[in-house]
């Protein structure tokens, strides 16, 4: 995967709960509220966004492919490629490819196609380990990262801070496991110094970190993913599988639980709304304030949410222990 968000099936519910220091127990996934159905079919899809009345998925060593936000009987391609690797949607699909050269290096390119799979072009064409990839405005960073290889600690650039491609964040334990960027701030989830754990690191899109990125949130597991991570622009939200919980970082780097007893797959935060809606590993779908002082169970699914993202009027969801299957519920 990589970087995106994207849709799904489901049930719908209404429930509430106070709030307490440690956060709010989220109810149980028992509603019945209905559920459409976009598409679902044989490809595994693990991130997913919504726009302009589509809906994107990532498919997993494929590309990307869209399908308009009523449904359609399977998805058109927007990127098909054999070396794809990452995704970010922003004006554009932003993406990553490799290619195997006989001496064992990864090289690769950082491309841009428009939505609607027109004006393919390279950002990057000389891009060494490509892996993750996030945009934030005219911005483009990208994880270069060999460490499964020959152990290098992965490394984050920026195309368009600058000439070519500019050292942003150095620094990291090992690999790297999601980028994520905002128009404020670039996050990466990275192995930490000791490699016994994984680490949420920022920095500026301004100003590059080089070796000092900001540690905001250590402890996470390698199963952490870009999908488990949201941004209102001045807050992130992780949700955390090992503590089982979503936690709030706000601009200080104060941690704060919004979210317990939860096992929460997954995160897309609504601008419009100022609320954050989640789905957990056993399907549940909810609506939580920033705060945490409200939680509204929203839908039921079969299994695991994968990946969510929200339009004006819709949540869309990836749902499946496969990821195969595509549906939208009511906000």
């Amino acid at each position: 995967m990589k970087t995106l968000s994207f849709v799904a099936i489901g049930l719908s519910l209404l429930a509430c709960s106070a709030p307490s220091q440690s956060g709010i127990d989220a109810p149980a996934c028992d509603g019945t509220g209905a559920v459409t159905t976009l598409f679902e079919g044989l490809d595994a899809y693990d991130a997913i966004s919504v726009g302009g009345g589509f809906v994107y998925v990532e498919v997993p060593g494929s590309g990307v492919a869209r399908c308009a936000t009523s449904g359609c009987g399977a998805p058109s391609p927007v990127l098909t490629s054999d070396a794809f690797v990452s995704a970010a949607l922003g004006s554009a699909v932003t993406y990553t490819t490799q290619i195997t050269a006989d001496d064992g290096t990864l090289t690769g390119e950082v491309r841009s196609v428009g939505l609607d799979g027109s004006g393919d072009t390279s950002l990057l064409a000389t891009a060494i380990f490509p892996e993750y990839v996030a945009t934030s405005g005219a911005r483009t960073f990208w994880a270069r990262d060999s460490f499964a290889i020959d152990d290098t600690p992965a490394t984050v650039e920026c195309i368009g801070c600058g000439a070519g491609s500019t050292p942003w964040i150095m620094g990291l334990g090992g690999a790297t496991y999601g980028v994520v960027a905002d128009a404020n701030r670039v996050y990466v989830l990275a192995d930490d110094a000791s490699l016994a754990s994984v680490s949420l690191f920022a920095c500026g899109v301004s100003a590059a970190c080089f070796g000092e990125p900001n540690v905001l949130l250590t402890g996470l597991d390698r199963t952490a993913s870009p999908q488990q991570i949201a941004s209102d622009g001045t807050n992130v939200y992780v949700a955390r599988a090992p503590q089982n919980d979503v936690v709030r970082i706000d601009a200080s780097g104060a941690v704060t639980t919004i979210l317990s007893s939860r096992a929460v797959s997954a995160l897309a935060f609504d601008a419009t709304s100022g609320a954050l809606y989640y789905g957990t590993t056993d399907g549940a779908l909810g609506k939580l304030s920033a705060d945490g002082s409200s939680d509204v169970a929203l839908a039921c699914a079969g299994s695991t949410i994968a990946a969510i993202a929200v339009d004006a009027t819709s949540v869309y969801f990836i749902e499946g222990t496969s990821g195969s299957i595509v549906a939208k519920t009511t906000k």
